[in-house]
């Protein structure tokens, strides 16, 4: 893995935990108040997450140019999110059963929570093999 690359990983795995925190509350917030009701989307938006997790190893283990691979990564984790976001948050939000502010925090905080609290969780693992 190119030095450039390898730096921009041990950047992220370094404001993970952080953004973990963030992505809890978030997600607690959105329990509090939207209830069961988003128990299906949230399940499905924190695997969503994981998969991000996913592609973030597959394309870090390619031998593409930096730019290239993270522009694959970001391309292929927004239609990932934002496809399934609108299969289990979608009728709800056009309902009217969902705020736009709840589907925002949804959105960002149970795919983050899954996405940056599985990197901080296996950081180490992930460094020694994707380099």
């Amino acid at each position: 893995m190119p030095s450039l690359q390898q730096t921009n990983l041990a950047q992220l795995f370094e404001r993970a935990p952080y953004l973990a925190l963030w992505g809890l509350a978030l997600s607690v917030g959105s329990f509090m108040v939207n209830g069961r009701e988003i128990a299906v989307g949230a399940a499905a938006m924190f695997l969503a997450g994981f998969a991000c997790v996913g592609m973030l190893i597959f394309i870090g283990r390619s031998r593409l140019p930096p730019v290239l691979s993270w522009t694959i990564l970001i391309l292929l984790s927004v239609f990932l999110l934002l496809g399934t976001f609108d299969m289990a948050l979608g009728a709800l939000l056009v309902e009217g059963a969902l705020s736009v502010l709840s589907a925002i925090a949804i959105l960002f905080g149970f795919s983050g929570l899954a996405f940056f609290g599985s990197l901080f969780v296996f950081r180490q693992r992930l460094l020694q093999w994707l380099a």
